[in-house]
Order: C-alpha cells, then sequence, then structure tokens
C-alpha cells in the first residue's frame, strides 16, 4: 500500500473518529446535570450559587487534584474519589440526622431493625430530586444541610492540615475560600451522583459510585454497554488484526517469523 493511500486512509480515520466524538457530545449535552442557579435550605436562605460551584471546580483544575483522585472515574486507581467520599459523608450524616430525629440515639447506637428503617429513609432522602427548573433552585432538606457543613468541615481540613494516606500536604490548598469552594463543588458532584434524574429510577451519573446506603447500585443497563463494550473492541480488534496479517495491509508479508528464528539461532550471551 503507498505512502499517499495511507495517508488518505489515516485522514478519514481521523475525520470519522471527529464526527462520532463530536456527536456523541453534541447528545449528550442534552443530558448534562444541572447547575442549579442557587442551592438553598428549608428556610430558603441561600447556602451557595452556580458561581461557587464553578469557582470550585476551577479550584479542582488548578491545583491538579485529578491527579491525587479523581470526580465520578477512577478514584481507587490513584488516590482519593472525591464524589465516593464526600456521597459517603453525606449518607453518614443524613443517617445520623434521622436516628437522632426518630429515636434520639446515633445510627451506630440503634438496633439492626432500626437501622433498616432509617436506611431506607436516608436513601428517600438523598434520591428525591428538589431541583425546581422554573425557579432555577435547589432546595436542601435539614438533614442535607447537616451534610453540606460536615462536607465543607472535612474537605477544609484535609487540604489544610494535609492527608499523607492521600498524598495531600499541609496547606495542599492554602486559601480557606478557595477550600470552602471546593467543598462546594464536591458536595455539587455528590448531590448529582445520588439524585434520581427527573422521571428516571437512576441518577444523574447512572448511580456511580455506588454506595448502597445512598441506594446506589449499578444498573443492569451498566453492566450490559460496559461488558458489551469491552467484548466489541475486542472483537472489532481481532478482526483488524486478522484483516491486517492476512492480506498484508500496509506492512507487507509479516517479518517477525523469519525474525524469531534467528534469535533462537543466535548464541547466548552473559547479558
Amino acid at each position: 500500500m503507498s505512502l499517499k493511500t495511507l495517508k488518505w486512509a489515516a485522514i478519514l480515520s481521523f475525520l470519522i473518529a471527529m464526527v462520532v466524538l463530536l456527536g456523541g457530545g453534541i447528545k449528550m449535552k442534552h443530558d448534562l446535570a444541572p447547575y442549579p442557579g442557587k442551592t438553598v435550605g428549608p428556610d430558603g436562605n441561600i447556602l451557595f450559587e452556580k458561581s461557587d460551584i464553578i469557582a470550585g471546580q476551577g479550584v479542582y483544575q488548578r491545583y491538579g487534584l485529578m491527579d491525587q483522585g479523581s470526580v465520578w472515574r477512577h478514584g481507587s486507581q490513584r488516590g482519593s474519589e472525591f464524589s465516593a467520599t464526600t456521597l459517603h459523608i453525606v449518607t453518614e450524616v443524613v443517617g445520623d440526622f434521622i436516628a437522632e430525629k426518630d429515636y434520639g440515639k446515633s445510627y451506630s447506637d440503634i438496633n439492626i431493625l432500626q437501622k433498616e428503617l432509617v436506611d431506607v429513609k436516608t436513601k428517600n432522602e438523598i434520591k428525591t430530586n428538589r431541583y425546581n427548573q422554573e425557579i432555577d433552585t435547589l432546595t436542601l432538606t435539614p438533614a442535607q444541610v447537616k451534610a453540606l457543613e460536615r462536607v465543607q468541615q472535612h474537605w477544609d481540613k484535609t487540604f489544610k492540615n494535609g492527608e499523607l494516606r492521600y498524598g495531600f500536604l499541609p496547606n495542599t490548598i492554602a486559601d480557606a475560600q478557595q477550600r470552602l469552594q471546593v467543598s462546594r463543588f464536591f458536595f455539587w458532584t455528590a448531590w448529582v451522583a445520588s439524585t434520581l434524574r427527573p422521571g428516571k429510577d437512576y441518577t444523574y451519573t447512572n448511580n456511580w459510585p455506588s454506595d448502597r446506603r445512598a441506594g446506589n447500585v449499578a444498573s443492569t443497563q451498566v453492566y450490559f454497554w460496559s461488558i458489551g463494550g469491552v467484548l466489541s473492541l475486542l472483537l472489532v480488534l481481532g478482526i483488524f488484526i486478522y484483516l491486517v496479517h492476512s492480506y498484508g495491509m500496509w506492512y507487507g508479508p509479516a517479518k517477525g517469523v523469519p525474525l524469531s528464528e534467528k534469535l533462537v539461532n543466535m548464541p547466548l550471551t552473559p547479558s
């Protein structure tokens, strides 16, 4: 195959890939989770606004925190999964709030049956979507307001004092206002991950990250498309490799076998 043909094949592959990528991006844009214009408590007091979430996202990027963890992705491979950690804090605080309200005890002090009842209420409280699109406002429950406070305290302490287990040195984020902003961003990611899409039985992130106390369990669709995607990749890759070697595409006859025979016949050396 000539260099000219290879060049046009590469250009065509690039164009097809870009069309698919941009098309997928445009389609996904309609399914984006909302950035609430303002987030308020039960009394209507503004807790934070969209600008705070965007600013917190900027802090996350400015300090390269994606190199020390992640949001909605592969945190276990690098460090802390910020969304999962924040969601876990939220579920614990909401569970304690409900247990204290119903039984006058913390979650850890109630019996198994009571815990099961509290877990059901916790899932319902976290899963219910209280975002009003018409007025662009997210309303938090009293328990969620408590959770927001705990989330802000946790990330303020982590980024101020450091957490060597996860590679955070003291004063990872030195500015208190920036620590507050990034904690609000993480709270928003936890809300997106745990709140049901309008009219659906799964969250904005398809129940990711997993957290049973929050009701986040992978759906059948997640398993189907994940496994299907991997199998499709292997199938297409196998067909591609077969065609390349069967028809001598691009590189001509395979040179691996003669080369291996020469290596076998070469004398062994100390190296």
